[in-house]
């Protein structure tokens, strides 16, 4: 029997396979919930960097002359 005792002793219990389960899904679930908000930020900066050069494109062509009707007007502009 001292063989069988060893190898209790040395072996996990079910429970104790499950707690860590749960710990490991719960971490998962957390970083998921992070990488999906640092998608979302990332995304919205690219959009952002987008919308600004669009912008400065059409600056430079109302300054340049080019455009017939302003893109930004003194009413429109904020601080």
């Amino acid at each position: 029997m001292p063989t069988s005792a060893a190898r209790t002793e040395s072996a996990f219990t079910l429970v104790e396979v499950l707690i860590s389960l749960l710990i490991i899904a719960i971490l998962a679930a957390v970083m998921g919930r992070i990488l999906q908000g640092s998608l979302l930020s990332h995304r919205l900066q690219q959009e952002d960097r987008q919308q600004r050069a669009e912008q400065r494109g059409q600056y430079n062509l109302q300054f340049s002359g080019a455009l017939e009707e302003p893109v930004l007007t003194l009413e429109e502009r904020t601080p």
